[in-house]
């Protein structure tokens, strides 16, 4: 009895170490197999799963050959029973594109195929895009495709704005580049090219290397227009606020060339004589301004001329015609320096009066104009300054309100400092009144409306001792009176 235990227990035993044995060898299997089938390579992800000695493959593969290749090599592992083939071929793009834009702020898109999941990370690593979009597609035309459009993403940031696009081998790149030097940099990043790439540049030069040249065309009806080529750093905003508008039509191109203050200067030199001209045009350099322009009807043209000079440098050319006008009597517009509504007088633009007729009215009105402005005069004679045209102009239209009232009149005095003799200042002074209504009368104040009175330096409302006071008491009054 006791031999036949020991045999059941020695058959037992055996049993026990055999199942064991299979089961450490089943294991041993799989783990072979395993490791066989994970050694797969392939540009794309691929995953290997195996149960017993079942494969099972899925992915990417490249082309249908590449997925046939990655079956056989996983049909050939020692050990498996059956490879389940869950790999998808990925499309074909014919031809292979990418494309990239950038526009004038900077912002750089790029899209198109990339060849494998990698690339995109990469790409965008070496593009520095700040918008790009990929597709993953079989077909890259060889080995050196990436390095070709790495070639055109680089000559596209060295544009000021402009577009590229990838076919296959062929490329082409449009847009504008800031100057020759840009454009010599572009060609030299596309000289050379993988075999059998081809590169189309077509680029717009902006600044041809001559000078920079900003040039305002000017009308007082219609606005200012601007042209031309300005160095870097100066914009249509800074232009328009030099010459003191609130905007300038047009557009200038960029110029590396120097000029901004020269520039600056000779337009702010310019811009508080705006309001004298009809019509003008304005070409300002690095060495200089040129000036041709229209002046309205009554303005000094030799004596404006000369304060242009003064103020613009003795390298500006400056010639000054009158404006004929051809519109008819009571026609009106905005005058765009100022922005003042006009009516046209006796060929003169006039600002446009609008207000209850009366004495208190009348004298406030002339009183509100002398206070921001004079009548000045030449030192010493009764030729009107260059500057007094805008103020007679604007008294012109007050008076010419004023005495439709035919029981107002108005008496036009002139005061002169105590400088020099009494007679000779009286005498003056007469002048200057009997100037200013002859000025007002052209423009079609009634005259007999007007009186001219000198009082030369008898009626002072300032100290003569000083040059302050005395150029206050140099001035013009207009004293109403009504019937």
């Amino acid at each position: 009895m006791r031999t036949l235990f020991g045999w059941i227990v020695l058959i037992g035993g055996f049993a026990v170490l055999a199942l064991w044995a299979r089961s450490d060898h089943a294991r041993e299997m799989e783990a072979r197999i395993s490791s066989a089938a994970a050694g797969i390579k392939s540009v794309h992800e691929i995953k290997t799963a195996v149960s017993g000695r079942d494969i099972t493959v899925s992915g990417l593969a490249d082309s249908e050959a590449e997925r046939d290749e990655i079956v056989k090599t996983l049909n050939a592992v020692d050990g498996r029973r059956i490879v389940n083939n869950e790999l998808k071929v990925l499309e074909r793009a014919d031809p292979y594109r990418f494309s990239g834009r950038k526009p004038a702020d900077g912002s750089t898109v790029f899209e198109g195929n990339i060849p494998f999941a990698r690339a995109k990370q990469e790409f965008n690593r070496l593009l520095g895009a700040t918008g790009t979009k990929f597709t993953l597609a079989a077909g890259m035309p060889d080995g050196g495709w990436p390095e070709f459009v790495g070639m055109g993403a680089s000559a596209l940031d060295l544009l000021r704005e402009g577009e590229l696009s990838v076919a296959g081998k062929s490329l082409t790149l449009k847009g504008a580049i800031a100057d020759a030097s840009g454009e010599a940099a572009v060609r030299k990043a596309l000289a050379t090219l993988p075999d059998g790439y081809s590169a189309e540049i077509d680029l717009d030069v902006l600044d041809d290397g001559k000078p920079a040249s900003v040039a305002i065309v000017y009308d007082a009806a219609s606005g200012a227009t601007l042209s031309g080529k300005a160095p870097a750093g100066l914009a249509p905003k800074d232009l328009a606020s030099a010459l003191g508008l609130r905007a300038l039509e047009g557009e200038v191109a960029a110029s590396t060339q120097p000029g901004v203050e020269a520039i600056k200067s000779s337009l702010a030199g310019l811009g508080p004589w705006l309001a004298f001209f009809e019509s003008l045009k304005a070409t300002a350099k690095a060495d200089g301004i040129t000036v041709e322009g229209a002046l309205g009807k009554g303005a000094d043209r030799e004596l404006i001329a000369k304060q242009l000079k003064e103020k613009l440098g003795d390298k500006a050319r400056i010639t000054l015609t009158e404006a004929q006008h051809s519109g008819t009597e009571g026609l009106e517009r905005q005058n765009a320096a100022t922005g003042q509504r006009q009516v046209l007088r006796s060929g003169y633009w006039l600002p446009l009066r609008e207000f209850a007729i009366s004495r208190d009215a009348c004298e406030a009105n002339t009183t509100g104009i002398l206070k921001d402005a004079t009548i000045n005069f030449v030192t010493g004679s009764d030729r009107l300054g260059p500057r007094a045209v805008r103020v007679i102009n604007s008294l012109a239209a007050t008076l010419s309100h004023c005495l439709t009232d035919p029981s107002l009149s108005v008496e036009v005095g002139g005061h002169t400092d105590s400088q020099g003799n009494d007679a000779a200042n009286l005498y003056l002074s007469n002048r200057r009144a009997a100037a200013v209504v002859a000025a007002l009368a052209a423009r079609g104040v009634p005259e007999w409306s007007m009186q001219a009175k000198g009082y030369g330096e008898t009626s002072p409302v300032a100290d003569n001792e000083t040059a302050e006071g005395r150029a206050k008491n140099r001035r013009t009054t207009f004293i109403w009176s009504q019937n």
